[in-house]
This record gives structure tokens, C-alpha cells and sequence, in this order.
């Protein structure tokens, strides 16, 4: 069975960097299925990421429109749903395990990079991902009715209430609760 391969974005302001990256993965991304897409901004990599089609993220910390923590929180917090890998020169494990705190997949030094394991760890990020995306829709979505729950109600409601402070805009939100649904359920069935 044929699969398409992975396309990673990597983020990286070196350019000399990027293309050793890509001859040391040349052999592997063969056997791999990885294809490698570039950004040397942040800002060009959230516009590649807003088209969409992007399986990971190899995003470098130290970028020329954004420094630190900063470039990964902007980055995490406009695709959330694509798995990031920090890849940088610091070997600051403070640095590391916020990041991976902060919603990272991993946390790799550019000079302790293996192309065997770098394909490794994309591969694995992705499906780690995939899976904790799985476990947060259990626990924020009721199987009956495929609705939000409680849980996902504050979420959503406090994301939309960020939204409408920054924005400046009003917002509405309802909330149902039915008493003694349960009794419905028990005696005309959950269909």
C-alpha cells in the first residue's frame, strides 16, 4: 500500500544548515517518505502552515522575526493541530522541557541530530500527536450525542472569550443543562 509522504516544514534561518540537514537526510528521507519544505522566517512559515498539507514542524527557536519561547508559542498557537519539534542549537534543558510542557513533541540539539533518528522522532511526533488529539476529543466530546461536554464547553467558551476581548467584538454563549434526562434515556432509549 502506497502512502504519501510526510511533509515536514522546516523552520530555520540558516540556510547552510538547511541544506546539510537535507544532504545528511537524503538517504533517509528516501527510505522514509519525508519531503522537506523550508522557511527562514516565522512569519513565511505561518503562511506556508496556513495553507495547510503540513505534517510537522522543525522549528528553530532563534529565527530573524522572533526570538526564544515566543517563536514556539506563536507557532503552537496558530496550528495547534501540527506537531512541532523544537530543533536548535541550545542544549538548555529548562528550554527543553518547556517547550515539550508547552505542547512540543520533542526537543532536539541541531549538533546531537542523527538523520536516522531525526526521521525517527518526526515520525513518532506525528503519531503521538494524532493520539493526544484522539484522548483530548474523548475527554472533551460525549459519545451519545457527539456534543461538546462540560469540559468542552469552558474550553471552547474561554477561547471564544479570548477572542472577543482581543478583537474588541460581543460575544453569546448558551448553555443547556436537561434535568432528569437520564430518565429519558432509561425509559425511551439512548437512540
Amino acid at each position: 500500500m502506497l502512502q504519501r509522504p510526510v511533509k515536514v516544514l522546516l523552520v530555520e534561518s540558516d540556510r547552510d544548515y538547511v541544506d546539510e540537514l537535507r544532504d545528511r537526510l537524503g538517504d533517509v528521507r528516501a527510505g522514509s517518505g519525508i519531503e522537506i519544505e523550508w522557511a527562514g522566517e516565522l512569519s513565511q512559515a505561518l503562511a506556508r502552515l496556513s495553507q495547510g498539507g503540513i505534517d510537522a514542524v522543525l522549528l528553530d527557536l532563534e529565527l530573524p522575526d522572533s526570538q526564544g519561547m515566543v517563536t514556539f508559542e506563536r507557532t503552537y498557537a496558530f496550528a495547534p493541530d501540527v506537531p512541532v519539534i523544537v530543533l536548535t542549537d541550545t542544549t538548555d534543558d529548562t528550554i527543553g522541557v518547556s517547550t515539550v510542557q508547552g505542547g512540543a513533541q520533542d526537543f532536539l540539539v541541531k549538533d546531537e541530530v542523527v538523520p536516522v533518528v531525526l526521521a525517527r522522532a518526526v515520525r513518532h511526533a506525528i503519531e503521538r500527536h494524532r493520539l493526544l488529539s484522539a484522548l483530548r476529543s474523548l475527554s472533551l466530546i460525549d459519545d451519545l450525542t457527539g456534543l461538546y461536554n462540560r469540559r468542552g464547553f469552558a474550553d471552547l467558551g474561554e477561547q471564544y472569550l479570548k477572542l472577543a476581548r482581543r478583537t474588541t467584538r460581543g460575544v453569546t454563549m448558551v448553555f443547556l443543562d436537561l434535568d432528569r434526562f437520564k430518565t429519558i434515556n432509561d425509559s425511551l432509549g439512548h437512540h
